[in-house]
This record gives C-alpha cells, sequence and structure tokens, in this order.
C-alpha cells in the first residue's frame, strides 16, 4: 500500500513525512504542526481514522470512531532537548480508496543532530459517512433523571486520591464514608454478595483479596491457591455458583480459580478451592482490573486475548465453563470470532448481569464509528455468547446485529476527549435493571452514574459539585438499613487526610505523587513522575507494565535518586522500555510508578495509588 505523491497536499511547521515503506508504513516526525481539519473530510467518503495521533497543544482534527472531523483536539507539545532544534516540516496525507485497511505508522522524533527515537502508531483507514445505526443504538440519553424514583440502595466505591472503600445511599443520600476497615487498603473492582451485605475485592498494594462485611465490623483475607507473581489482581462472586458460594480469583494470565466460602453472621468459612479454566498457552486472560472480569455459574466475561502472528491482540471475549460450571474451561470453550485479524477490538469495564443473561463494557474500536460510544462515553449490552453460538464477526457485526443496547453518556460529554470525561467501570445491579459506572476525567463532575440501560436514563449518584474522583464502583438495591443503624451513616465521618504512605513504619516516608492513576499517556508524550518523602534517603524507581508482570528501571535513571531533591523525573515516552539485554513494549493500560528504598526495597516503598495507561 503506497502513498501518493498527489496525496500530500499541504506543508507547514516544523516536521514532515521523510518516508514511506510499501506495506503503508509513512515516517513522520513527533511534533505535527497545525492541519485544517477540513483536509481530514475532504470530498471524498474516505478519510484518516487516526488514533489522537497529534501532540499536545497542536490542533488536530480527530476522526476516530465518529468524532466530527471539526472537533479540534488540543495536546501538549514535546519538548525539544536543550541545544537541538526540530529539522524539516510536516506533510498531511489524505488517502484515498486504495488505502482502505490497517496501516501502522513509524513516527520518528528528528532534529537536526540526527535520529532521537522511533515509535510506532497503528491507523486504521475505512467510509465514514451516513450509517444506518441500529434501533438499539441510544444517542440522545435521558439525563440526570430524577434519583428518588429509584427503589432504595447502596453503592460503594474507591478513589484515587484516597485509600479505602466508600459507601452512601440512595435515593436519599448520606454522607459518602470510608467503611472502617478499608482504611489501609487499595481495593480493586469491588463486588457485592447476593444478600448485600458482603463486599469482596483485592488490595491493589498487596495483591491479597478480602471480604469485609458492608458495616466494616469484620474483614478476611480469602485464601489463594497457584497464584503467580504479583496476582490476584482481580476477585469478585461466581453468581449463581453450583457449590451455593465462591469466590473468583485470576491466578495467571492463564488460569481462573475459586474458593468455596460460608457467610456465617460474623466470620466467614472457607471450603475447597478449585481450578474454573485454563485457556492455555494460546490465550491470555488481562490481569488489568481497569479491563473488568465476571462469572455468573458457567459464564466468563472478560478479555481473552488470542496469539495471532506471535503477539496476543486484546479481545473481549465469552468462555464456558463446561458441565454447567462444574468442569474446567480450556481454550477449546472460548467463543470463537469471526474475520479475526491482528486488529484490538476489545473494551474495558466488562461485567454481567447477576443472572448471566446480558453481558456490558465499553465498546473499544468495535462496531461502526457513527453507531458508538468511543473513547469512553457510554457502554454496550448484549447477550452472553456460549462457545457452540454461531460465530459472528467482531469487527463490524457484533455491535451492529446481535446486540440488545448500545448506551451513549450524556450529550455535554459526548465529543469530548478521553482525558475530559471518561466513563467506566460498569457494574450490573442486583436487580439487572440497572449498570453504575464513573465518570473521571479533566472536566468538573466526576462521579458514580446509575443507568436504566434499557430507558438509557443516565442518574447522578454523588453530585457535580463534589466532584469526586471515583475509580470503581458497585451498588445494590436494598440492605439500607444495615448502612444507617449499623454504620450510623448520619454522623460517620472520614479522615481525608489519612494515607498509610506516611505512616510511622514507612521509613523515609516514600509517596508518588504522579502519576497515581487514571492517566492515559500516548507514545510520544513526556512523562513528568513526581516524588516526595518524609525523610532523605535514597530510592530507586520503576516503571511496571501490565499490573506489575513487567517491571522495569524508570527509563533513564541509571542510579538511585533522593526524592526530596530528585522530586520530578522526565520520560519522552517510547514504544518500548528495556531491563538489560530484554526489551518490553511500553503500551500497557495497567501502569505504575513504584518508588523503592535502596536499602530495604521491600519494606520501604509506595506505588502509584491506581494504574495509568500507555497507548499508541
Amino acid at each position: 500500500m503506497e502513498q501518493k505523491p498527489s496525496c500530500c497536499q499541504y506543508s507547514v511547521g516544523m516536521l514532515r513525512v521523510v518516508g514511506a515503506l510499501a506495506v503503508g508504513l509513512a515516517m513522520v516526525s513527533c511534533e505535527p504542526a497545525p492541519q485544517d481539519p477540513s483536509l481530514l473530510s475532504a470530498d471524498s467518503d474516505v478519510i484518516l481514522l487516526a488514533q489522537k495521533v497529534a501532540y499536545p497543544s497542536v490542533p488536530f482534527a480527530d476522526t476516530l470512531r465518529g468524532v466530527p472531523p471539526s472537533e479540534v483536539v488540543e495536546r501538549e507539545v514535546i519538548e525539544v532537548p536543550e541545544g537541538m532544534t526540530l529539522a524539516d516540516s510536516i506533510v498531511t496525507w489524505v488517502p484515498d480508496e486504495s488505502d482502505i485497511g490497517d496501516i501502522t505508522y513509524i513516527y520518528e522524533c528528528r532534529y537536526e543532530d540526527g535520529l532521537q527515537t522511533r515509535f510506532r502508531r497503528p491507523v486504521r483507514i475505512q467510509r465514514t459517512g451516513p450509517a444506518t445505526c441500529p434501533a438499539y443504538c441510544k444517542k440522545s440519553p435521558v439525563w440526570q433523571a430524577d434519583k428518588k424514583a429509584l427503589a432504595p440502595g447502596y453503592f460503594v466505591f474507591t478513589r484515587i486520591d484516597m485509600p479505602g472503600l466508600f459507601v452512601s445511599t440512595f435515593p436519599n443520600t448520606c454522607p459518602c464514608v470510608r467503611i472502617p476497615s478499608t482504611s489501609s487498603h487499595r481495593p480493586n473492582l469491588p463486588a457485592i454478595s447476593d444478600c448485600g451485605e458482603w463486599i469482596v475485592y483485592v488490595d491493589n498494594s498487596t495483591r491479597k483479596p478480602y471480604v469485609v462485611r458492608l458495616d466494616g465490623t469484620v474483614q478476611f483475607e480469602v485464601p489463594t491457591t497457584a497464584c503467580d507473581a504479583n496476582l490476584p489482581t482481580v476477585a469478585g462472586f461466581v453468581r449463581r455458583s453450583p457449590r451455593q458460594c465462591e469466590i473468583f480469583y485470576m491466578a495467571s494470565r492463564r488460569t481462573l480459580r475459586a474458593v468455596a466460602c460460608t457467610f456465617e453472621e460474623d466470620s466467614v468459612l472457607f471450603g475447597t478451592d478449585r481450578l474454573l479454566a485454563d485457556i492455555g498457552d494460546n490465550y491470555l486472560f488481562n490481569p488489568d482490573p481497569m479491563i473488568g472480569i465476571a462469572v455468573v455459574r458457567e459464564e466468563v466475561f472478560a478479555e481473552i486475548s488470542p496469539s495471532i502472528d506471535g503477539s496476543a491482540r486484546a479481545r473481549t471475549g465469552f468462555l464456558t465453563i463446561p458441565d454447567d460450571g462444574t468442569g474446567v474451561a480450556g481454550p477449546e470453550h472460548i467463543y470463537r470470532w469471526i474475520a479475526d485479524s491482528t486488529r484490538i477490538y476489545d473494551g474495558c469495564g466488562h461485567t454481567l448481569s447477576h443472572d448471566g443473561v446480558f453481558a456490558a463494557a465499553n465498546t473499544g474500536y468495535m462496531g461502526e464509528a457513527q453507531c458508538i460510544p468511543a473513547y469512553h462515553k457510554g457502554f454496550f449490552v448484549s447477550p452472553f455468547f456460549h462457545y457452540d453460538d454461531e460465530p459472528v464477526d467482531l469487527a463490524h457485526d457484533f455491535l451492529a446485529s446481535h446486540a440488545t443496547s448500545i448506551n451513549f453518556c450524556p450529550k455535554q460529554y459526548q465529543n469530548t476527549v478521553r482525558k475530559e470525561a471518561d466513563f467506566w467501570g460498569w457494574y450490573f445491579t442486583n436487580n439487572n435493571a440497572y449498570i453504575v459506572g464513573r465518570q473521571l476525567g479533566e472536566m468538573n463532575g466526576r462521579g458514580v452514574w446509575m443507568v436504566d440501560w434499557q430507558s438509557n436514563s443516565w442518574i447522578r449518584l454523588t453530585s457535580a459539585e463534589d466532584n469526586i474522583p471515583a475509580l470503581y464502583t458497585a451498588a445494590h438495591f436494598g440492605a439500607v438499613d444495615l448502612v444507617h443503624s449499623v454504620v450510623a451513616c448520619s454522623t460517620w465521618t472520614v479522615d481525608t487526610t489519612a494515607d498509610t504512605s506516611t505512616s510511622a513504619d514507612n521509613g523515609p516516608g516514600f509517596r508518588v505523587v504522579a502519576p497515581n492513576g487514571g492517566e492515559v499517556f500516548a507514545v510520544g508524550d513526556t512523562m513528568r513522575v513526581r516524588l516526595t518523602a518524609d525523610q532523605s534517603a535514597r530510592a530507586s524507581v520503576e516503571l511496571q507494565l501490565e499490573g506489575g508482570l513487567i517491571c522495569v528501571p524508570f527509563p533513564g535513571v541509571s542510579q538511585s535518586v533522593e526524592p526530596t531533591v530528585d522530586s520530578v523525573l522526565t520520560w519522552c515516552i517510547g514504544d518500548s522500555v528495556a531491563a538489560g539485554e530484554q526489551s518490553f513494549s511500553a503500551i500497557s493500560a495497567s501502569c505504575a510508578i513504584v518508588v523503592r528504598d535502596y536499602g530495604m526495597p521491600d519494606t520501604y516503598f509506595d506505588r502509584s495509588d491506581g494504574f495509568f495507561s500507555i497507548v499508541p
């Protein structure tokens, strides 16, 4: 696939296309110049659908997944190293009919003194014209539906800015307060028991699962078996379990396990542990809690990535546990999509209704651009697909013909980019009529939402004025008396200054200030890591990828640092990182920064409170 010279229509700025490869690869610099958005729509019905390849502070018309060409994205300019200047100019490319397909660009940061760095960006060229969206595509939500119409219940959530699990009620809202026994934990992906009395989560700081009573009076660590290092990161209840009650957890990227449990008034009895799934060497689960996973009896809904051309390709996936949920699922029990390719087709926030009838997640790169809420601006709901169901095309037909609902967020957020408004963290309530999620991003109004997904009515559970940076959330109808009478919600207050990283036994008191969870960086961006400490001490700094499965020294830091002095570290993000002679892709949805005491690294350390992402 060659680019034609006649397509190069516009030349301004400091950088230019320096070459093209026969398979559709082009090399451009790391700082695109301003572009006229009309060039991307042109007169053709074929336009470049690029993944925000512009760099911050430079206007760029982002047309991926239906964002209008007239919408301009502002992004931060990459800093030029001292003593060097950028060379040449940029040339835009307007693809034509012959260019339709998947393309990878190779970008270079080019300076007068020569090549600085190189990285890759996949893009997709496709027709974008008027589309007939399915009848269940709901682009006009009911904005601010009446919360008072809700039956009584409660919701829990975590925050990216402080530890603990928080709880409040609806429709009458009590103060959002921290469940006492969770104040030292960083809970991942909380799930509520069917009775509403117990909550299970994984503490991200220790990678141990816990169950806690809603009133916080008792808490128990969930025993695990045969877990890989840094796992589990996710756990939850097996709904409608064939063993009455089970808690599942991801033991490795290929295996799911579950332990039997019996809840009594003030205790939990744990029984035998069993293997739920082993998907073999050619598939991988994603351990990132932001991706989500749910199990209902024989059904598993998660990201299940096949190996295609030697690389794992992220896929929204369905897995069936044989023998009505009592057997062990293998690779043969994974639902097979047809017309699979090397493209990434997955969403975040995978969840199942408690009866297993419906699955929900962000749309990711699935579906037709005009008919999906891209960039975390809503979600889809579909039936569960068992392994022996008729295969469908994930990229195009799944959402267009086989979903149940496609739900767009309130209109004032629909044309924003993800860093401005990020809707995600989906969880079905116990009556299956509602889905809860959270809104993050730079815009005010962050917090927890409840959605009547059948009517697409959106209800704020936290006020826009509070602007709460919620990360994971779950909700339950009923059990409100437990919240009110046992916890005395009206008088129970939270010490919002509590931070376990500054406790007396933390030695130097290291803290990772930023990035601290929820940020999204692109290859080519400059990442600024900010560290602090209570006392002078030498420390090492790590970059963790894939939920901690890959740990490398922070790029460019070859010796220990002193956080009270060296409080800011910077990295112009490349597409790979190195550890010794090994190289790893830097692209990951579950990244973290860890600062460790140089003398006692396993005793005194701090980690980003939540995961951040690096995207192509």
